[in-house]
């Protein structure tokens, strides 16, 4: 009904740095938040023994190689067209983590 045909909206919610969405995410699943942190190197040697190791195991691994190039990075979003053009608002970050960890919690049990 809204919008502009052609237009791309991005429907995000809150920018949050990886350490902050994770730290989100501990308070809202109760769990104790890590408390060390790793320099951005040793995501690339994680990614490398995962695929080069543990190719013999049937799940999918930890961290790839993709994902520790991204680790380090801030991507930012900005939502102000969806907002001025469709009226879109998000709902709380902290209220969606917890309804995906309630979701997520009750799949894995």
């Amino acid at each position: 009904d809204r919008g502009r045909p052609g237009c791309r909206y991005i429907l995000g919610g809150a920018n949050r740095s990886t350490g902050a969405f994770f730290g989100e995410l501990a308070r809202v699943a109760g769990r104790p938040i890590p408390r060390f942190r790793l320099p951005g190197a040793a995501a690339h040697v994680v990614a490398w023994a995962e695929a080069t190791f543990g190719s013999g195991r049937r799940k999918r691994a930890y961290l790839s190689p993709g994902q520790a190039r991204l680790a380090a990075r801030f991507f930012y979003y900005d939502t102000a067209r969806a907002r001025a053009e469709l009226g879109f608002t998000a709902r709380p970050l902290a209220d969606t983590l917890a309804d995906a960890f309630t979701f997520w919690s009750a799949r894995a049990a």
